[in-house]
Order: structure tokens, then C-alpha cells, then sequence
């Protein structure tokens, strides 16, 4: 049987409702990050976090609803960290570094949510429902601090870009590219230095 919600939900608001969900959303972070979506359980996530099944009906209407709370907790966290790279000083290289430095430490301390994130950017429809609607705004903010950095670069003389959202992309490709396939087995430092350097200098000889 199809798990359904029993009560309407509601946002956690005493320090003990806010601990109960934190522990909830604990319980199906690691659920989802060991199982697929199909194979997840709200009656194994409630064991889990200790509670019955019904108070996760009370703060998530259903099981997408669950899933979706652990990738906007996990992309809030990304953003945070993303925002404070882009502060960083030094040349266009350096504050691209900082910004790649970012990504790259997060989805390896947070390897379940590149997972995930992988998962959502490769399914195709269903833009109209409300929480794919809002990973595609989520996902949007993302490249939105790039693009940020990367026009600072190019108004600054250091960058010569046409389409910002683009090479936007482009260089999160190349993080994701490294993520997936690091071969060489490179620290996260020597990533991010790699991918800076291509980026800004490319391979070529001058």
C-alpha cells in the first residue's frame, strides 16, 4: 500500500517540535542516501528518527515531500557555503578557486547529496509540480553566484565571456566531471587549483 499523510502538516515552531523534525529529516537523509527513492520506507524512516509514523505525516504530507525536505536542507546548505566563497579577495583565479574550493569540499563531505542532485538534474518533466518548480529556483540560485563572480571577472577586464550563464555551467561541469572521475585521486585543494587554472589559463602555451 502507497504510503498516504493521515494529518495536515504543520511548521515546527517549540525548540522541541524543531528537534523532532531535525531528527526526522536526519532519518530520511540517510535513508535516501543509502536506498532509492522507490525502496524508502516512512515506516522505516519513523523507526529511525523514534517516532511513529503519523508524526512525520505532521510535518511532511508525503513521501516526495520528505525527499524533497532533505535536498532543499542539503542545497540551503551549499548556498551558504557558495555565498561565503564569493567574498573571497584576490584576482579573478583566486576568487574562482575559492568558489570551486566551495562545491567541491561540500558534495565530498556531503557525498549522498551530490547524489541526489545528480538524480534531479537528470529526470526530465514535471517542472510544473510545485517542489520540482522549486528545485529548478534552487538550482537557479546556484549558478546565479557563479554568474556573479564571473561578470565581476569580465567587468574587471580578467575574463573574456559572452554568455555568463553559460560558462556558468561550464565550470560546474568541470567540478562535477572531477567529482564523478578523479582518477589521480587529487586532494580537494589540488581540484580546485586544477580546475581554476584550465578555466582561467586553459592548457594551451602561449
Amino acid at each position: 500500500m502507497a504510503d498516504k499523510p493521515t494529518k495536515s502538516t504543520k511548521t515546527p515552531r517549540t525548540p522541541k517540535q524543531c528537534e523532532r523534525a531535525d531528527r526526522i529529516l536526519g532519518a530520511a537523509r540517510r535513508a535516501f542516501a543509502e536506498n532509492p527513492f522507490h525502496e524508502v520506507l516512512v515506516d522505516d524512516v519513523a523507526r529511525e528518527a523514534g517516532v511513529g509514523k503519523g508524526t512525520i505525516y505532521r510535518y511532511f504530507p508525503d513521501k516526495e515531500s520528505l525527499y524533497f525536505a532533505v535536498i532543499f536542507d542539503g542545497i540551503a546548505g551549499l548556498q551558504q557555503r557558495i555565498r561565503s566563497s564569493i567574498t573571497a579577495e584576490g584576482d579573478i583565479e583566486t576568487r574562482i578557486r575559492a568558489l570551486v574550493e566551495a562545491y567541491i569540499s561540500f558534495f565530498r563531505q556531503n557525498r549522498f547529496f551530490f547524489r541526489l542532485m545528480n538524480i534531479e538534474d537528470s529526470k526530465v518533466g514535471g517542472e510544473g509540480r510545485p517542489n520540482r518548480r522549486r528545485w529548478g529556483e534552487e538550482r537557479a540560485r546556484l549558478i546565479d553566484a557563479v554568474v556573479e563572480v564571473l561578470e565581476q571577472g569580465r567587468e574587471g577586464g580578467a575574463l573574456q565571456i559572452q554568455h555568463p550563464r553559460t560558462d556558468a555551467q561550464i565550470l560546474l561541469g568541470m567540478v562535477r566531471a572531477l567529482l564523478r572521475h578523479n582518477q589521480e585521486g587529487l586532494t580537494t585543494g589540488q581540484m580546485a587549483d586544477e580546475i581554476a587554472r584550465i578555466y582561467c589559463r586553459g592548457t594551451c602555451r602561449s
